[in-house]
C-alpha cells in the first residue's frame, strides 16, 4: 500500500465522520476512528 492510498482512505474516514456526525467535533474524536 502506497503513502497515497493510505492517505486516501484517511481522508475519506474523515468524511465520512463529519457527514455522520456533522463539524464541530473535536480532534480525539477523528482519532478514534
Amino acid at each position: 500500500m502506497t503513502e497515497n492510498q493510505i492517505g486516501t482512505i484517511v481522508i475519506e474516514a474523515a468524511i465520512a465522520v463529519h457527514r455522520a456526525l456533522g463539524p464541530g467535533l473535536l480532534e480525539t474524536v477523528y482519532e478514534v476512528v
